[in-house]
């Protein structure tokens, strides 16, 4: 017998998998339901599109075929085509095509859409998946068809999908499985008036050989607004390797709008930590000559303790009803079922009116009352459940929400206008690591914390001041906080843009794309770039119409042996898998950076060149060394700080700069790499030099190109040559007859972050060191000005700020700050 089993595949190729199918791939025939009785084309009016909702008692299974029949929401993937299950309840949809949706790579087949409908038929709420795919020995299923076999007439529901398998190449290439000799089909089975969704595959023999044993695997991306849910460990410490039967997705927003979900299989299978990808390993399936089959379940509920009882009733366990009230319940109270070990096995909903009934596990030793969230529709920070003391399982329970306290902030500039801005807090207990990182895009904001003392930090970018507040915060009470954050560091003529962005469409994060926006406001930015993973975000490329923040439709172009790489702007394409990222699979450096240069508007950045694992540097995969043609290093800009890699900044700036010495032009960037709540977007950030007029894409791209930039975790520098009546900026060129030129550099920071010193480079090597440690303060900054020699025979100028390696409250990153070069020459 031929065995097959996947061995355990690494973090960091399992976060790469963004690759694609050959590109002779033919779409499958998609088979729409037969009419029921034919009709004259003269007698009959077309069919109405949408079609009348189901209803109750009924199912079908039918194609999409008009716009207006598609679901709504921001993770919808639906096109016209492909194929819907639904009943009264809900509507599940099938990608028909030959291309999957959210993974570079990924082909048709796949669950795209999950939504509920209401009483009308029309849809409630917001879709929280992206896709559910199944691989055999992590291949890919390429089907030759995707059709309707029942469309509900016989009160089933199915769609079938048939194929063989194909290869992602972003894993073939590192770890080369060869191809399980089998034949896939899928089978979506729905019923009438339930929210659970049949999902069989099976594998059949192919090419005469039986007996082999093939690892099946689902991978499963949610979207931002739901955390998985795994009874006996919650929704953080997910360990690889855990085996669980059923795992639940609940919303994490108080009153969100999408749908709890969970999945089950009654077939052992472990978990795959993929970070935001939860993938499923089960054990290795023999396949005879009739075929083997796997059924999973995925289920729609109101809440996740209803969704997973769902499928619990379907793999034959029991569950049991609990029901009561709780006293003191609010918008973001909710119902913890602990097990005997006070772990939480299930999670359930509260009405507004305090009341709950909901079904957890028979093993069910105690229900927590809790409270999710921030208060004022964020995640809240750390993100845990605060919970009250537990009682025993049972109805008609009265219960009593766990104390909170509220904490209103507003704030204003210098000017007396409002501010948006964004808090650290952390709890003041030796005993307990409580901290919460929050966020409003607005002047005013009220949040829900945990009584007790607490470090506040108020603060919005390190251009403006920081409050920070000793508080105590008492249960039902509420603390007001009145703030003013002044600018204290003037960047008239810049624009302050994070160009390396990351949201819910990425495999590894979770934040939706509102929250992302919000932070960025709050941070004080002008403009970022979202740049998901081998993912097109479909976002406008300019500024929002609500509010000044510029925010750009670009993409991390994520190979596996050449690094990572920024591209911004770059259009949508629904049609490909990837919304229409760049295929870069099978690529050689040059060919990679011409299809990246292939529009001329296109901004390319080398994302982190250097980083601890290896798998995404540039500088790794060039072999970079003095040897190193510089014009291999086709960047407009380079990630001199990375706000995830900063521990090899000193590295990449000291490489950056010996390319610079050889005549290579590229932007230093700082960016935040931000993934998630965690790490603050802008800051790391890059400063453009865009004058006075005013801040748009164009300019900001300009200014990219033409090298003025300054890539920071704080400090503001400016540097200026002069020879004469000639002065020349940073991205400038001053051409001088003279042995030496003047140059004045000044450095500015808000009185909270702590400086070092500053570096002044002629060409490769340091000529000179400035102590800024001990600048006074004066109007809420530190700031000075320095007047230094230089040799116009030593060219580029750059100078570099290095703080301490601790950050301050209003950063996480050590305080480095570059200047991309301002270039001598003689006449």
């Amino acid at each position: 017998m031929t065995t097959l089993r996947t061995p355990a595949l690494s973090v960091a190729v399992l976060l790469s998998l963004a690759s694609c199918t050959d590109d002779d791939i033919t779409a499958p025939d998609v088979v729409a339901p037969p009419e029921d009785v034919a009709q004259e084309e003269t007698t009959e009016p077309p069919p109405t599109c949408p079609p009348s909702p189901a209803v109750a008692g009924s199912v079908r299974a039918r194609s999409l075929d008009c716009a207006e029949d598609l679901p709504t929401g921001p993770l919808v993937a639906a096109r016209v085509g492909d194929l819907v299950l639904e009943n009264d309840r809900v509507r599940f949809v099938v990608r028909a095509g030959a291309e999957g949706h959210a993974v570079l790579g990924f082909t048709g087949s796949g669950l795209v859409d999950v939504v509920r409908l209401g009483t009308d038929g029309a849809q409630r709420g917001h879709d929280p998946l992206r896709e559910f795919v199944t691989t055999a020995a992590f291949h890919l299923v390429l089907p030759d068809s995707v059709k309707v076999a029942s469309d509900g007439a016989d009160l089933v529901a199915r769609v079938v999908a048939e194929g063989a398998l194909v290869a992602l190449p972003t894993i073939a290439s590192v770890l080369p499985f060869p191809e399980p000799p089998v034949r896939v089909r899928l089978e979506y089975t729905l019923a009438p008036d339930s929210p659970v969704l049949e999902i069989t595959t099976t594998l059949f023999p192919d090419k005469g050989e039986e007996g082999v044993s093939v690892a099946l695997a689902d991978l499963v991306l949610w979207g931002g607004e739901v955390r998985r849910f795994v009874p006996g460990l919650g929704q953080w410490d997910l360990p690889e390797g855990a085996v669980v039967n059923v795992v639940g997705v609940t919303p994490m927003r108080p009153g969100s709008d999408v749908p709890a979900c969970a999945t089950g299989s009654a077939m052992g299978r472990e978990m795959l930590n993929l970070t935001v990808i939860r993938g499923f390993l089960y054990d290795g399936l023999e396949v005879p000559k009739d075929g083997a089959s796997v059924t999973r379940l995925l289920a729609v509920g109101d809440d996740v303790a209803q969704a997973m009882a769902l499928v619990r009733d379907r793999l034959g366990e029991t569950s049991t009803t609990v029901s009561g009230t709780v006293a003191g319940a609010g918008p973001q109270t909710v119902i913890e079922a602990l097990d005997g070990a006070g772990n939480p096995i299930a999670r359930c909903a509260v009405d507004d009116k305090g009341a709950f009934e909901c079904r957890v596990p028979e093993s069910t030793g105690a229900l927590a009352p809790g409270w999710i969230g921030d208060g004022a529709g964020g995640p809240g920070g750390a993100g845990q459940t605060n919970r009250a003391a537990s009682v025993g399982p049972g109805a008609d329970l009265q219960l009593k929400a766990p104390d909170h306290a509220t904490l209103t902030v507003s704030v204003a500039d210098g000017n007396g206008a409002g501010a948006p801005f964004r808090i650290t807090a952390q709890r003041v207990d030796p005993d307990l690591d409580l901290r919460r990182r929050l966020v409003s895009a607005g002047a005013e904001q009220s949040f829900l914390l945990p009584p007790g003392a607490w470090d506040v930090f108020v603060h919005r970018g390190p251009e403006h001041a920081l409050h920070h507040a000793a508080i105590l915060l008492e249960a039902g009470k509420t603390q007001t906080i009145a703030v003013v954050l002044p600018r204290v560091v003037d960047t008239a003529g810049w624009a302050a843009v994070d160009l390396h962005v990351h949201s819910e469409d990425s495999p590894d994060s979770e934040e939706p794309l509102d929250q992302r926006i919000a932070l960025a406001i709050a941070d004080g930015l002008d403009a970022i770039v979202i740049s998901n993973h081998d993912f097109v975000s479909d976002i406008a490329d300019g500024p929002l119409a609500e509010g000044p923040l510029i925010v750009r439709r670009g993409l991390e172009v994520s190979t596996v042996g050449l690094g990572h790489f920024n591209v911004w702007p770059w259009a949508v394409d629904p049609a490909v898998s990837g919304n229409g990222a760049p295929r870069w699979f099978g690529t050689e450096l040059d060919e990679l950076f011409d299809l990246l240069h292939g529009d001329e508007a296109t901004v390319v950045q080398c994302n982190h060149p250097r980083f601890a694992s290896g798998y995404a540097a540039f500088f790794d995969a060039l072999n970079l060394g003095p040897q190193t043609a510089t014009d291999t290093v086709r960047c407009d800009a380079l990630e001199v700080i990375n706000g995830t890699a900063h521990k090899d900044t000193e590295q990449v700036m000291s490489e950056w700069l010996e390319l610079s010495a050889r005549g290579a032009r590229i932007a230093a960037t700082g960016t935040s790499d931000s993934h998630g709540l965690k790490d603050a977007i802008g800051n790391p950030r890059t400063y453009v030099f865009v004058g006075d007029g005013p801040i748009t894409p164009t300019a900001i791209d300009d200014g990219i190109r033409a090298g003025r930039t300054l890539a920071t975790a704080g400090v503001f520098l400016t540097v200026q040559l002069k020879d004469g009546a000639q002065t020349a900026g940073i991205g400038d060129t001053l051409t001088s007859t003279e042995a030496t030129v003047t140059a004045t550099i000044t450095v500015a920071a808000p009185d909270w972050l702590t400086l070092g010193e500053l570096s002044v480079w002629a060409g490769p090597q340091v000529v000179q060191t400035l102590d800024v440690s001990a600048l006074e303060v004066e109007a809420g900054a530190r700031k000075a000005s320095f007047e230094v020699t230089i040799s116009v025979a030593n060219t580029p100028f750059v100078v570099v700020s290095h703080g301490p390696t601790a950050p301050g409250p209003g950063t996480h990153a050590p305080g480095w700050a570059v200047t991309s070069p301002v270039w001598l020459s003689k006449p």
